[in-house]
């Protein structure tokens, strides 16, 4: 995760010795966060400057296009706290669903924000075969979410977690312990037998 976060977050801590301080001002802003709409919650990401005139257009404010604050990405980033703070007012005016469709024609990355409910029924994910039901050999059958990586070779999938003692005795046996000794362990309590 810290991997993940870095790419975007490094900043001046990328040069030895660094040239200035971590982080990423746009998305370090308050005010960068899934927006409301008047029913849901939508992620967007208005970047270039081409998408932010078309979002302006569609927010009534076609005037902001030439306005000195929000005309490059350097003068955006100068007043971002200012910028995203208007992006919220102008997306809590319509439905999540207007929002959709108008940024989509727009080609403006959007997103909605789903509940963890939400996501047993999102589209996208059933259509990929995201969820899998699999046996517990003690718990029966359940759902989980796939492994998120796919790989040419090994793990495919994360096996269901073992049941209570199930490697107690192998791995007792592999640092030395006799069957004699194991079974000891066993019956005064201090090693877990396989439930079953």
């Amino acid at each position: 995760m810290a991997s993940f976060m870095l790419l975007e977050q490094q900043g001046g801590r990328v040069f030895d010795p660094p040239n200035g301080p971590s982080g990423y001002a746009r998305t370090a802003s308050q005010n960068r966060k899934p927006y409301a709409t008047l029913d849901g919650h939508l992620s967007v990401v208005i970047y270039t400057d081409a998408q932010w005139q078309r979002f302006f257009e569609l927010a009534g404010s076609s005037e902001l296009i030439t306005d000195d604050r929000f005309k490059d990405i350097g003068a955006r980033t100068r007043h971002i706290d200012q910028l995203y703070g208007l992006v919220a007012e102008v997306m809590s005016r319509r439905t999540t669903a207007d929002w959709l469709v108008a940024l989509r024609r727009a080609d403006i990355p959007v997103m909605p924000l789903r509940t963890v409910e939400e996501l047993f029924d999102d589209e996208h994910l059933r259509e990929t075969g995201f969820f899998r039901q699999v046996e517990h050999p003690s718990e029966g059958p359940l759902v989980q979410a796939r492994f998120p990586l796919r790989f040419s070779h090994g793990l495919d999938e994360v096996p269901p977690a073992p049941r209570q003692g199930q490697h107690t005795r192998s791995v007792l046996q592999e640092i030395g312990l006799t069957d004699a000794e194991i079974a000891e362990l066993e019956r005064t309590g201090a090693a877990q037998p396989p439930s079953s």
